[in-house]
């Protein structure tokens, strides 16, 4: 019995070990953004996006969308993330929300939203996105206004527009989650 407590001891002080150095705080970087991979039967939103390098520190966003319709509560929002590991990108984790305007505040932070918006000329910088032509020049994503605290890794993310169950809109993402350079990167 002392030998199997010793044993569970050891392998739960391992997993714990490894857990920690998986997850904690750090800082998220978007490595790319695309239009969707997958052809959808029918698209309320069609982008146009690209990253792009305004200067040495700062990458700019630059967006083209098509709204056939507004976009609020209206509609869903779901997430797919995997991770890329040796042997390809493991799925990590799902992220769905019946109103997409409240997925979008949950984890975009209310900044980048309200600068987003603003860049679009919606006015004023809230939900719903009205129907019609969006053209955003340069965003400039507030990394340090995200989520702090997550898994280490490189990810990639689909993000899907939903209308109950069908899928109307769609982006891929990759980003990367790495721990602080120094304890001061976002104050």
């Amino acid at each position: 019995m002392l030998k199997l407590t010793s044993a569970l001891s050891v392998v739960t002080w391992y997993v714990l070990q490894i857990r920690a150095d998986m997850l904690g705080p750090g800082i998220y970087s978007l490595t790319s953004l695309d239009k969707c991979p997958i052809e959808l039967e029918e698209e309320i939103v069609i982008f146009d996006i690209y990253k792009h390098k305004l200067n040495r520190t700062h990458d700019g966003i630059s967006v083209d969308a098509i709204f056939h319709d507004g976009v609020g509560d209206n509609y869903g929002g779901l997430v797919e993330i995997c991770k890329f590991v040796d042997g390809g990108c493991k799925r990590a984790q799902v992220l769905s929300d019946n109103s997409f305007a409240n997925m979008v505040r949950e984890y975009g932070s209310e900044e980048n939203i309200i600068n987003l918006f603003t860049l679009a000329n919606i006015d004023p910088p809230n939900f719903p996105i009205p129907k019609g032509t969006h053209h955003v020049q340069d965003f400039i994503m507030n990394y340090c206004k995200l989520p702090r605290d997550g898994f280490y890794g490189k990810f990639e993310a689909m993000g899907y527009l939903l209308r109950g169950t069908d899928k109307v809109g769609c982006i891929k993402a990759v980003m990367e989650f790495n721990e602080f350079d120094d304890d001061k990167s976002c104050d």
